[in-house]
């Protein structure tokens, strides 16, 4: 027999009683825990399969000899209307067969496996379009197989053990299907090999259940199968009080949750859950702590995946000197950095030992995983280094006697202007008259208005200064 539900009622149509097949179609009723009878098959038979598009029962393969085992089988196609309680004779399979499975998926039927004439397990899957009345042969499974189990799941077919006449008793293997590459593929194996089994999905979980070894063994089991989630692949950068992690898209997964820990491996804290995009930034941390990450995909029935990989990160001051350089454009550019990055770029700078200077800015990435400039070295009219004022008290020293005004203009148009003694007046005009032999720029340290910062450094390229003024107080 085989059995379809429609708008809550279930039929249970056909199968065999002591004296042979059946054409029996009764509806059972589970409000009223009722039973009805409808109107019979055109032919008995057993061992079909049927599926359920649109509200339409369709019954596929089966077997009509009840006296043979090795005569019988049938490649027809009967559709069921419930609601006029009519009988239709559609097109034909190729493939004669019974003890096959039939299932939904997209508004196709694929009848799969069976058994033929030759008592030889098939491993033959066919496609039915019911508005075209038409079948299609699709991609054999890969192992053959009779009266398995099946089930669909996030638009997979899933076969679940049977029997083949290559084995004596029942298999534990499960194929899985793919409709939009047409192919199979192995999906593990039952904890118990069995043949004849019922097969549903509740939720996140396929149940399987009864069955036997081959005819000689009955089963009682149950088997639960979780479709867990793939765990995520993660990711994660620092910067100043806080971590930026990003992960990969998990199929199906409808959230991700996302923990923290100040030891590899844990204990872990949530610290956010729900997140429906794939990245997160941590604000909660302290500048010198290292901490480690790992995220989770869950479904939408809330069942988590595994861990992702672990991370770790270490948020730091995004930097203690602010680079702000003017290209011959006009273009300002500023960096914040480290001492030692900025003290890297002066280096290069006066060096020249490269053409192109790459900056590596680690911070307001947004949706970004990096940021790098490339700073061309004959690009730059000048650049300034401010660096910032951390200490949490400061002492002020004895103004010094500035009696000189120092005004340069830039091929760029910029003006700056540099309060100093006669002594700094006079190595600049050395440095200049000297045709900048010992470093491309010269450095103007300020003392003076440096705001929030504890010095500001301006760096003029030789060949990019228009004229210079001096003015004496």
């Amino acid at each position: 027999m085989c059995v379809a539900e429609v708008n809550g009622i279930i039929y249970v149509i056909g199968g065999c009683d002591n004296s042979g097949y059946v054409t029996a179609n009764e509806a059972y009723n589970p409000e009223t825990n009722t039973w009805s009878s409808k109107a019979g098959m055109k032919v008995a038979m057993q061992g079909m399969a049927a599926a359920v598009v649109d509200g339409i029962i369709y019954v596929v393969g089966g077997k009509t000899t009840y006296s043979s085992s090795t005569s019988g089988r049938a490649n027809t196609l009967y559709s069921y209307d419930p609601s006029s309680d009519t009988w239709t004779q559609l097109a034909s399979m190729t493939t004669a067969r019974d003890h096959v499975r039939a299932i939904s998926l997209n508004g196709m039927i694929y009848a799969i496996g069976g058994w033929n004439d030759s008592l030889t397990d098939l491993n033959t899957v066919e496609r039915y379009n019911p508005k075209t009345n038409t079948w299609t042969t699709m991609t054999p499974l890969k192992t053959a197989r009779r009266a398995q189990g099946i089930i669909s799941y996030n638009g997979k077919i899933f076969v679940l053990g049977g029997s083949n006449t290559t084995s004596t008793n029942a298999i534990s293997s499960i194929e899985e299907y793919d409709p939009d590459t047409n192919a199979w593929s192995d999906a593990g194996l039952l904890k118990t090999a069995v043949c004849g089994c019922g097969a549903c999905v509740i939720k996140n979980s396929v149940f399987v259940y009864g069955g036997a070894d081959t005819i000689s063994v009955l089963y009682k089991n149950v088997e639960q199968y979780i479709f867990q989630l793939s765990a995520p692949t993660l990711s994660a950068t620092a910067s100043d009080k806080q971590v930026s992690l990003s992960w990969g898209n998990v199929t199906n997964a409808a959230s991700y949750n996302v923990y923290r820990a100040t030891t590899s491996g844990g204990t872990y804290t949530q610290i956010a859950s729900g997140q429906t995009g794939t990245s997160y930034t941590d604000t909660g941390v302290t500048n010198g702590t290292t901490y480690y990450y790992v995220v989770t995909a869950v479904d939408s029935f809330g069942t988590a995946s595994a861990y992702s990989n672990e991370v770790s990160a270490t948020p730091v001051t995004s930097g203690n000197a602010l680079l702000r350089i003017t290209m011959i454009t006009g273009e300002s550019k500023e960096y914040d950095l480290t001492a030692n990055e900025a003290s890297a770029f002066v280096s290069w700078y006066n060096g020249k030992t490269s053409a192109v200077y790459t900056i590596n800015a680690g911070y307001n990435l947004g949706s970004l995983k990096s940021r790098k400039d490339y700073i061309a070295y004959d690009k730059i009219a000048f650049f300034e280094v401010m660096a910032y004022n951390t200490a949490t008290s400061s002492t002020s020293s004895a103004p010094e006697t500035y009696t000189i005004m120092l005004k340069v203009t830039m091929a760029t148009g910029d003006e700056k202007e540099y309060e100093m003694t006669a002594a700094e007046f006079s190595a600049f005009t050395t440095w200049y008259s000297s045709g900048a032999v010992k470093t491309p720029a010269y450095s103007f340290a300020k003392t003076y208005n440096v705001g929030p910062f504890t010095s500001r450094t301006d760096y003029l390229a030789y060949n990019m200064i228009s004229d210079f003024e001096v003015m004496d107080y």
